[in-house]
């Protein structure tokens, strides 16, 4: 029954007292086999070398740490000094007949506790071979110790070195493509100041040209309007004359025209205005050409004097008079003329000065292109400077991060260089090995070794037999075996004390196991889990009996009235427990039908027996099963509960027919005595059978024991008393 609770300490020692005896003998056997091997074995010579481990000093670190460093490092040779190579350079130096291997397991490295020391010890059959072993260990680390710089900052050097290298050439790179970045910089300050030039000369160049633009413009509009009608000729009044007479007077304003002497235009503008528009509208030539190109029909003959233009003396107006036998049509002619006079004078006012605005307009938009031109060069160069600085800004950067990385490489490769100097000397041979006078003796120490390993291997034993024990021995074991933990633990009872030891005075401990055993039996009872409880164990010889007559006795004495029926047909026991006389029982109540008659008082108040039967006599009480139940169902009545004292569960059947008569049962197991696979197959029948066990009676326990998780002697608060099935109560009873 292997255990898988946490082991207590009081279980162990109650393993280690149960054997000591097996403990003791095998400890003084292998004390008797060692001293034989120890007297057989040759002398062993130890020479010892100590080293000093020296660690580098950092003159930030406190002396402290520089120990602490010191020790470490001498653990770590210390475990160095065992290697292959060390190894192998000393057995070179002394020429030793063996493998590297084989010498190890002659050598012993330790370090001093809390100093940077580490002793070398070799042993050998001969003295001056082991100081010659342990010095040449000494030298050969010495060294050894000296090429670990080299292995151990070597790569770490070469790699930094190889950095430094790298940054170097990346700073120079950066460095030139700043120095380019800031040629091309110039170059684009300096193309942008002569764009800036061109642009600040083209700009005021434009403005002259728009305003003269402007103003010629504005002239020629104003000159458009120098000629205009101030009177538009009006249709005369009909009468009796034959002809006609409609004349429009017309301003001819020379001051618009001054405005143009400027550009090229003179000649209309010096006091000929009004004559120059009279002759003009004199020409006939023109002025019909005109009148056509206006659509004026039915133009009278003008050499006849129908139209007269005069210029009114010492003004600037114009009368045209047109005479003609219509009058509504001379009236339209003259405002036709009129029309046609200004629209030509418009013409020909303008026409020597478009060329001059075509001209203009040319040159504004060919500079206004040129400026855009410039514009956009600028803003191509300000852009291109821009970029140009921004990677030159962030170039600088990078080449400032790498000198700086650079710098801190060069620092922590100097660092290194001399740290790889400085630990090129930190081992030194401080003791030298010395001839040792004597072997070394350690016979009693292998002598006292071997006895611990022999006692320590029976005490190993000792667990093992505890785990794989058959025998119910503990609470535990019970629980393990059975799944149910006991309800009460019976201490082993004297000769004495067997019969109704619970009269006893009431703090003794046999009456306090059974009153905890009493009080919890009445906790499901009193629940109405059963009315007749049947006690067994699996074997016979585990005191069943016993604990059902003391049982009886601590239930009354809580106020209980009981009956206790003796069953077992095998060893009826009861009789003499109670001391009763030679009366009827079980088989004279069944026979007569009167139950009454062959109850016994046990001489404990509220306690009832009806006595039992022998074997001869089993077949007669157990041939009708019915009997018996109504015996019992009588025998319930009666009482406040019916104790039934059966046979073991494994001796007969009888337990099992018993079992299914009645409520539940009660299982009883002995310390020391009752195997596991006997109490569980004694469950496994009564669960069988039907019937629900309240619960396990742990017999003859040693109370001064404990179990592994809890003592043997529990408080009625410690249990759970739980009846599995009961048979005759309801489920919600239970």
């Amino acid at each position: 029954m292997f255990q898988t609770e946490p082991v207590e300490i009081d279980w162990v020692i109650s393993i280690l007292l149960r054997r000591l005896w097996l403990i003791l003998v095998c400890a003084l056997l292998a004390a008797v086999m060692a001293s034989a091997v120890v007297a057989r074995v040759p002398p062993v010579y130890e020479a010892t070398a100590v080293l000093l481990v020296e660690s580098q000093h950092d003159a930030n670190s406190s002396v402290y740490n520089d120990l602490i460093a010191g020790e470490r490092l001498a653990l770590t040779y210390g475990q160095l000094l065992k290697s292959q190579v060390v190894l192998a350079q000393a057995i070179e130096r002394l020429n030793l007949p063996e493998s590297p291997s084989s010498l190890a397991k002659r050598v012993k490295v330790e370090t001093v506790a809390n100093t940077q020391l580490i002793r070398i010890t070799a042993t050998d059959s001969e003295a001056v071979q082991a100081a010659l072993i342990a010095d040449a260990l000494a030298e050969s680390f010495a060294a050894y110790a000296k090429t670990l710089p080299e292995q151990r900052f070597g790569p770490a050097l070469a790699s930094l070195q190889a950095e430094m290298t790298a940054a170097s050439a990346q700073t120079r790179e950066a460095q030139a493509e700043i120095a380019s970045l800031t040629a091309r910089r110039k170059e684009h300050e300096a193309e942008a100041a002569r764009l800036a030039g061109l642009l600040a000369d083209s700009r005021p160049a434009l403005r002259t040209l728009q305003n003269d633009y402007a103003n010629l413009r504005m002239a020629l509009d104003e000159a458009a309007g120098s000629l205009r009608v101030i009177e538009a000729a009006q249709a005369p009044d009909v009468s009796l004359q034959p002809s006609y007479s409609a004349s429009v007077t017309l301003l001819a304003n020379e001051a618009p025209l001054a405005a143009l002497g400027g550009y090229g235009g003179g000649g209309l503008g010096d006091g000929k205005l009004a004559a120059t528009y009279a002759a003009i509208v004199k020409e006939r030539f023109g002025l019909e050409a005109a009148l056509a190109s206006a659509e004026i029909t039915g133009l009278p003959d003008l050499r006849a004097g129908s139209v007269q233009v005069e210029q009114l003396p010492g003004t600037q107006l114009i009368r045209i008079t047109v005479t003609d036998a219509d009058g509504a049509a001379a009236a339209r002619l003259a405002n036709g003329v009129a029309a046609v006079l200004i629209e030509q004078m418009h013409i020909l006012l303008t026409e020597p000065y478009a060329q001059h605005l075509a001209g203009l307009q040319q040159r504004i938009d060919a500079l206004q292109e040129s400026i855009d031109e410039t514009q956009d060069e600028i803003d191509a160069v300000t852009r291109d400077e821009i970029a140009a600085e921004t990677e030159s800004a962030g170039l600088i950067s990078t080449a400032d991060e790498r000198r700086e990385s650079y710098r801190l490489l060069q620092q922590d490769y100097e660092q290194l260089r001399q740290a790889s100097g400085a630990a090129a000397n930190t081992v030194a041979i401080v003791e030298s090995a010395q001839k040792p006078e004597a072997p070394a003796r350690r016979a009693a120490l292998y002598v006292l070794l071997a006895a611990v390993a022999g006692g320590a291997a029976a005490a190993g034993i000792a667990f093992v037999l505890a785990n794989i024990d058959p025998i119910l021995r503990t609470a535990e074991d019970v629980a393990q075996a059975l799944g149910l933990d006991p309800i009460a633990a019976i201490g082993r009872l004297a000769p004495r004390e067997r019969l109704l030891s619970a009269q006893t005075p009431p703090h003794s401990p046999a009456a306090e196991a059974f009153g905890v055993l009493a009080a919890n039996v009445r906790v499901a009872a009193d629940e109405g889990l059963f009315k007749t409880l049947l006690v067994t164990s699996p074997m016979p010889g585990e005191g069943k009996s016993t604990v059902i007559a003391n049982l009886a006795v601590a239930l009354a004495r809580t106020g209980f009235n009981i009956t206790v029926v003796d069953a077992d047909f095998q060893h009826p026991q009861l009789r003499d427990l109670f001391g009763l006389g030679r009366g009827g029982g079980i088989v004279d109540a069944l026979a007569s039908g009167c139950v009454e008659r062959y109850l016994q008082d046990a001489g404990a108040a509220g306690v009832k027996v009806l006595a039992g039967a022998g074997p001869a006599e089993r077949s007669p009480c157990l041939a009708n099963p019915a009997n018996l139940s109504g015996l019992l169902t009588e025998l319930a009545a009666g009482a406040d509960l019916v104790l039934i004292d059966s046979s073991p569960v494994l001796g007969s059947a009888d337990a099992v027919l018993m079992a299914s008569l009645a409520d539940a049962a009660l299982m009883v197991v002995r310390a020391d005595r009752t195997v596991d696979a006997d109490a569980q197959e004694a469950m496994k029948a009564l669960r069988r059978a039907k019937i629900g066990v309240l619960g396990v009676v742990f017999n003859a326990a040693n109370l001064r024991r404990k179990g592994r998780s809890r003592p043997y002697r529990q408080t009625l608060q410690e249990v759970e008393v739980h009846v599995e099935q009961p048979r005759h109560v309801s489920t919600s009873a239970a």
